[in-house]
């Protein structure tokens, strides 16, 4: 702007008060309310900084510390066996409700193709397998095949796997049998996970 804007124009917005709360707690003067204070040193003098109090020791282990665990705890083969009866009992009620209704060894028939045909994920654990004729899993067979990965991976992939042939195996069950005959075999099979501990 070309405008020329005298002093007295200025004054206006001076802060005239320059003698804030005289003599009451919190009494302040704005005299030099526009300077800065800056502290200043010379460049070649390096500021030493305040020393570090050393960190205390780590607390020594015992059986009452809490410690941070990345990974779900190992399967044992205890555990392991549970797991794989529990889908046992599933899939002996699944072969079961097959031969009742299409004739003897139908059921076995399903369950080896599925165990045949699982995802290639699952594949390891059912690798070589040969199901009984009530549809069971051999379980030493089962778990042999389980050793031969990392055990990190040993309780979600037994878990995983054992859901899935079971799942499919009612999959199959809902598509070929009567509705009578799948709706009385589900109702004994339901709560199979809980079952599995999942």
């Amino acid at each position: 702007s070309a405008a020329v804007v005298d002093d007295d124009e200025l004054d206006f917005f001076a802060d005239h008060d320059f003698h804030r709360g005289e003599g009451d707690e919190g009494a302040f003067s704005t005299q030099s309310h526009n300077l800065e204070r800056v502290e200043l040193f010379d460049m070649d003098e390096t500021p030493v900084p305040a020393p570090v109090p050393p960190a205390p020791p780590p607390p020594s282990p015992t059986d009452d510390t809490p410690t941070a665990r990345f990974s779900a705890p190992r399967l044992t083969n205890t555990e392991a066996r549970a797991k794989i009866q529990v889908a046992n009992d599933e899939l002996t009620k699944v072969v079961h409700a097959f031969d009742e209704a299409e004739g003897s060894g139908r059921g076995r028939a399903v369950v080896q193709l599925l165990v045949d045909g699982c995802p290639s994920k699952y594949a390891s654990i059912f690798h070589g397998l040969q199901v009984a004729n009530d549809g069971t899993l051999p379980a030493e067979q089962v778990i042999t095949n389980l050793q031969a990965r990392p055990p990190t991976e040993h309780r979600q992939l037994m878990n995983q796997t054992l859901i899935d042939v079971i799942e499919r195996a009612l999959s199959s069950a809902a598509d070929d049998l009567p509705e009578q005959v799948f709706d009385d075999m589900y109702e004994s099979i339901a709560g199979y996970r809980h079952r599995m501990g999942l």
